[in-house]
């Protein structure tokens, strides 16, 4: 059996499905106390929005020298399996993707 790979909170990966160029990388949201899961709950980042966002929702954020914007509405999980070479990790930028997933969970 493959090692799997850690993947902590705020964590960043290529995007698993390599054929979408519009979402780079996805960030890990999933808290790490469930890293026992074989799945990660994930957000997209992408360069630019398909349509128009609130900032609070979609916070711009540096990863590997570009500015990607977080696309908190659209959450997903994907298998650890898939998540491959760690890019960065995000955990300076806490408050502002927490603000994100509040205003997608509660609207607030």
């Amino acid at each position: 059996m493959a090692q799997l790979v850690s993947a902590a909170q705020f964590d960043v990966f290529p995007n698993p499905d390599g054929n979408d160029s519009s979402r780079p990388f996805v960030l890990v949201v999933q808290f790490d106390h469930l890293q026992h899961l074989r799945t990660r709950v994930v957000m997209p980042l992408m360069p630019s929005p398909r349509v128009p966002l609130p900032a609070r929702l979609a916070p711009r954020l540096d990863v590997a020298g570009q500015s990607l914007m977080l696309s908190g509405a659209e959450i997903a999980t994907v298998d650890i399996a898939l998540l491959k070479s760690r890019v960065a990790n995000l955990s300076g930028d806490r408050d502002r993707i927490m603000a994100a997933t509040d205003v997608l969970l509660f609207g607030i």
